[in-house]
């Protein structure tokens, strides 16, 4: 199966992290647990570096990488 990436420039993945996307690849088309939704994975992630007083710039990171990752669903 052909997969996706989100950029085509990325660093190469170790074989470590390869197999370790493969294996939750194959569990995922066995079991079809979808997991969460990007929008309450990006909500939790907000909720938390809130509560660490991290600064708004990394929110707009978190926003954009919504707006990359929603259109894959």
């Amino acid at each position: 199966m052909q997969r996706k990436t989100c950029q085509q420039d990325a660093p190469p993945l170790t074989d470590e992290q390869r197999a370790e996307l493969d294996q939750r690849l194959n569990a995922y088309e066995k079991d079809k647990i979808k997991g969460r939704e990007v929008s309450e994975v990006v909500k939790t992630l907000k909720e938390r570096l809130w509560s660490l007083s991290r600064p708004a710039r990394t929110f707009e990171r978190l926003d954009r990488w919504t707006e990359a990752f929603s259109g894959q669903q």
